[in-house]
């Protein structure tokens, strides 16, 4: 079966930006670990890999140049390359059926002791660039007993680790349109000719660049990428569950400084690693007691510089921390300074940062290369550390062909790594993580013997154990894979990946999760979004009405799965800021700007709206206002962090205890936060998943649209506590479902299920699923709620921001004489004695006995 397809270059022309030119002509390669059932054709699987690589070439051509120096003409420097129209990309198949078996990696947990470089994906080894040409890309297929060992290799000036997981989600594209038919034999070849000038999109915008203000970086003579070499150290996989990162976190988090002084789980895990390797080291008589420690972190940089649309190539700038170890060694506070360490570099990443080292390069890359610093330090003082926490590469569909379409396991060749180097690997699907260290075995002892480091990764036994059961993970996609790191290398292979960080203020915060194709992924009995247009007027929505349709979990497996379910459904969400009452995110928004969500966040009295909840709300709804004419904010979900409810309306044990001028001041504040927020220029979605009852209902009303999950449940019952709804609920609920199904819920009080809802009108998406209700969580429900709300969003993005606007604004006619007369009727039962007792008989949780006074 062993044989190789040869895929010409199609006609291109890639001019390669300067931040380019830092990495060098070495291969990122990633290990997609794949299960086969034993019955399947693998020619046919050995056809549809050829179709899909080949339709990949011709997307992104450039994967089928060749890299060379530059002429003298050029520059003529060893240093500079550029990537030429000539060659070809390979696809190369092996059948190792023999010598690999799926069931025993994954007993193994994937181990890289098991896959053998040079068996995957042998590659030229590259160690300095003269004046050889080195291919651009290669593909691997190894069939082994019961699955397929897929390893992806990109050279690295072609695409950073951003670049190559969305070259892998065209590659599984094409796969899927081979497998479904769509495209066939005979392939067909690109006739027009690829540009990409990269310089316009990275550049140093005209600064003239200081390299000292770049810690990670230098310009010294001595070429370090020229060592490159195969050193065998000892290569292991270890695990930190869910309920380790809580307490690290927590660690951490003790020690804060201020509000200001804040940390992210990546931060703590970061700091965790960092820390303890350098005691290992220390241990191990490596690192001296008085030395300064380093650690090297590359950042992506696309939000930084505006980078909306794809760009396959390196937008990473290489951060670097640095701490004293006897601060680190400390035993109560070295875990939070070496977090803080790292925080600290995240914080201070700006686009005008970037573009001064790229400026730096500009002006002297004739001169010498730049390159990094830590390289010459990393077997002793310092490591790189990249973390994948931010990428789901496992949400990657690929087809019927894998089952479930999604890889087992990802994994890094661990061949050729150097001491130093450290990758965080994707969340796994129970949202516990994986790390990979590469160490000198002296302090792979050292480290196994820490009681400290044990502690949170269950030490080799746990990291042996991690995989026995292969995890469907919902991880994220990477950055590159570089004998020799994200920058010029040293002695041999480190992967360069990235933590993505976007443009946002200082109190920003990272949250992980999956992107919202995974959802379906893990539930995998979730269906599509049932639109509103297809439901008729008075009529229940039966849930099997739904598209795309998959079998239902057992119980127990979708329970498994729903633990994590808070991280999973937030995607690429960015936690700008929490407050006792919301959780304010953020998610990019096509084009410019960010979809905003505002979850709130009152579980002990489901989210009812207090005196602070609405001085909260009120500023980000006051700061949408006062931000669109910038386009920062592009649409707002309004959602709720709490299982199985979205908001129960007022408060009424804090009611119970205002004043009368204290109960008008809250009203009219609460009046004019809602007015507000159904006068926004932007579009808005409320996502109502659980109860929405009173004040919580008439919120989602004052959002243009709405979205329901199964469980969601609406109500009006103001006249049970003998009023009525008084912040806008009878003018804007008959202004959606008309008088008749308006007088129907305000004057029977009556709780109304979503699928009546959905019939009347009061959602514009109702999210089903063909699971048995007694085994979907509110978790879930949640989680595939917001998300459709997130693709809601985004696919009102997509369009021109103005035409957006300018719709809204067509539609925002205010009733003034409306919110009068439900003003002034409210105010007529406000101070009755029927009032009074109603309130008296919530609090005493019994039935209210009215006298109409």
């Amino acid at each position: 079966m062993d044989q190789t397809f040869a895929v010409g270059c199609p006609p291109f022309e890639v001019k390669l930006s300067f931040c380019d030119q830092l990495f060098p002509p070495t291969h990122s390669k990633r290990i997609l670990c794949f299960q086969l059932n034993s019955d399947v054709n693998r020619q046919h699987v050995v056809d549809y890999l050829h179709i899909a690589f080949h339709n990949t070439i011709q997307r992104v051509p450039f994967l089928a140049g060749t890299v060379v120096t530059t002429s003298q003409d050029e520059g003529g420097r060893p240093w500079i390359r550029k990537i030429i129209p000539e060659g070809a990309a390979h696809l190369v198949i092996k059948d190792l059926s023999k010598d690999l078996s799926f069931s025993k990696l994954a007993e193994s947990n994937f181990s890289q002791e098991l896959l053998n470089t040079e068996q995957l994906c042998p590659l030229p080894e590259v160690g300095y660039f003269r004046a050889s040409s080195v291919d651009v890309c290669r593909f691997q297929a190894n069939f082994v007993e019961g699955g397929l060992l897929l390893v992806v290799s990109i050279i690295h000036y072609a695409a950073d680790g951003r670049g190559v997981t969305e070259i892998i989600g065209d590659f599984a594209e094409e796969f899927r349109k081979a497998q479904s038919g769509e495209t066939k034999h005979p392939l067909k070849v690109r006739d027009t000719v690829y540009y990409s000038d990269r310089n316009t999109v990275v550049s140093g915008r005209g600064l003239p660049g200081d390299i000292s203000k770049h810690e990670a970086w230098t310009s010294s003579p001595s070429l370090a990428h020229s060592l490159i070499h195969n050193v065998k150290n000892s290569c292991r996989t270890f695990r930190i569950d869910t309920k380790a990162q809580s307490e690290l976190k927590q660690i951490v988090s003790a020690s804060s400084l201020g509000s200001e002084d804040w940390f992210s789980t990546n931060d703590a895990i970061s700091g965790f690693i960092w820390r303890s390797i350098m005691l290992a080291r220390n241990r191990a008589g490596i690192l001296d007691a008085g030395a300064e420690i380093h650690v090297a972190q590359p950042l992506d940089c696309r939000s930084h510089l505006g980078i909306t649309e794809q760009f396959y190539g390196n937008a990473v700038y290489m951060s670097q921390a640095s701490e004293q170890y006897s601060v680190m060694a400390d035993p109560e506070n070295g875990l939070a300074s070496a977090s803080r360490a790292i925080r600290a570099q995240i914080r201070s990443m700006t686009g005008e940062k970037f573009q001064d080292l790229v400026g730096y390069i500009e002006r002297t890359i004739l001169e010498s290369p730049t390159r990094m610093k830590i390289l010459e330090s990393m077997h002793t003082s310092g490591i790189i550390l990249t973390s994948l926490l931010k990428f789901n590469l496992h949400s990657i569909n690929f087809g019927p062909l894998f089952g479930d379409g999604h890889i087992k396991a990802l994994r890094l060749p661990a061949t050729g790594t150097q001491a130093g180097a450290v990758i965080i690997m994707p969340k796994l699907s129970d949202g516990s993580c994986e790390f990979m260290l590469t160490e000198t075995s002296e302090t792979m002892e050292c480290l196994m013997e820490d009681p400290f480091f044990c502690r949170f990764t269950g030490g080799e036994s746990l990291a042996r154990e991690s995989m026995a059961n292969p995890q469907s993970n919902s991880s994220q996609p990477s950055l590159e894979t570089i004998p020799a790191d994200n920058t010029n290398g040293t002695a041999s292979a480190v992967e360069v990946e990235i933590e993505q960080i976007p443009k946002v203020e200082s109190t920003q915060r990272e949250t992980n999760g999956v992107a919202h194709e995974s959802i379906a992924a893990i539930a995998n009995g979730v269906t599509e979004i049932v639109a509103n247009e297809g439901l008729a007027q008075g009529k229940v929505v039966h849930e099997d009405a739904a598209v795309g349709t998959r079998p239902s979990l057992p119980s127990h497996a979708l329970n498994s799965v729903v633990k994590r379910l808070h991280d999973l459904e937030l995607g690429q969400i960015v936690v700008v800021k929490t407050t006792s009452t919301l959780v304010i995110s953020t998610v990019q928004a096509p084009h410019i700007g960010n979809i905003k969500i505002i979850e709130l966040q009152r579980p002990q009295a489901r989210n009812a709206i207090s005196r602070q909840l609405l001085k909260d709300l009120s500023q980000e709804i006051e700061e949408i206002h006062t931000d669109a004419g910038k386009a920062e904010t592009r649409a707002l979900v309004l959602a709720s962090a709490v299982d199985g409810v979205f908001c129960a309306g007022a408060d009424l044990k804090e009611r119970k205890l205002m004043s009368p001028a204290e109960t008008e001041e809250f009203l009219t504040d609460l009046r004019a936060l809602f007015t507000r927020l159904a006068t926004l220029p932007v579009p808005s979605i409320a996502c109502v998943s659980g109860k929405a009852l009173g004040g919580g209902f008439e919120l989602a009303l004052c959002c243009h649209l709405r979205i329901f999950s199964s469980d969601a449940v609406v109500a009006l019952p103001e006249t049970r506590l003998a009023i009525i709804p008084g912040a806008g609920g009878t003018y804007r609920l008959s202004k959606i479902v008309g008088m008749s199904h308006a007088l129907d819920l305000i004057l029977t009080g009556r709780q109304v299920q979503a699928q009546e809802a959905a019939a009347m009108g009061l959602c514009n998406r109702l999210v089903t699923t063909d699971i048995a209700n007694n085994i979907l969580t509110a978790s879930l429900k949640r989680a595939l709620t917001l998300n459709a709300s997130l693709v809601l969003a985004k696919e009102i993005a997509s369009g021109g921001p103005v035409a957006a606007m300018a719709v809204i604004s067509a539609f925002s006619h205010t009733c003034a004489s409306c919110e009068q007369n439900e003003n002034a009727a409210y105010e007529s039962v406000l101070g009755t004695k029927d009032r009074t007792e109603a309130l008296q008989a919530f609090s005493e949780k019994r039935t209210a006995v009215f006298t109409g006074a």
